[in-house]
């Protein structure tokens, strides 16, 4: 998978402008090109935004990186690293193992219900005493 996103790089960083190519340190780009897919043939075209191409999450990922650590200014930086733990902070909070099983017991509670049709009924377990008692009347009730 990493060889595909490596020559959707590739084939990014050929159509980046000259100013931004430079701005990326040549070892960087040189390695991208090194262990690309070779049999991998990519159609990205920078005119259309990069959102709207079906691009790797492993493509994104690496873009998001290059574009903090190499084409972005400190202002960019400081609004990227906002944004990224904005994005942490929401990630955290839809994985927090701890929420997901509160969710599901109110789920559950608010399904299970004493109001709701599927009500739990109780079961209760008769002890041996009892057992025997009831056998003995359903003999007489057959009768």
């Amino acid at each position: 998978m990493d060889k595909i996103a490596y020559a959707e790089l590739d084939c990014i960083f050929n159509q980046l402008d000259t100013n931004d190519l430079l701005k990326i340190p040549m070892q960087v780009i040189q390695y991208f090109k090194e262990n690309k897919d070779e049999n991998y043939h990519c159609n990205i075209d920078l005119h259309i935004p990069l959102e709207k191409q079906s691009l790797h999450l492993e493509t994104i990922r690496y873009l998001c990186a290059i574009n903090y650590l190499y084409l972005s200014d400190e202002h960019e930086q400081e609004e990227l690293r906002k944004i990224y733990e904005e994005n942490d902070k929401i990630f955290v909070e839809k994985t927090d193992i701890n929420k997901l099983f509160e969710k599901r017991k109110a789920h559950n509670m608010q399904k299970y219900s004493s109001n709701s049709e599927n009500a739990l009924t109780v079961y209760e377990k008769d002890s041996f005493i009892k057992k025997i008692i009831n056998k003995i009347r359903n003999l007489f009730k057959k009768k």
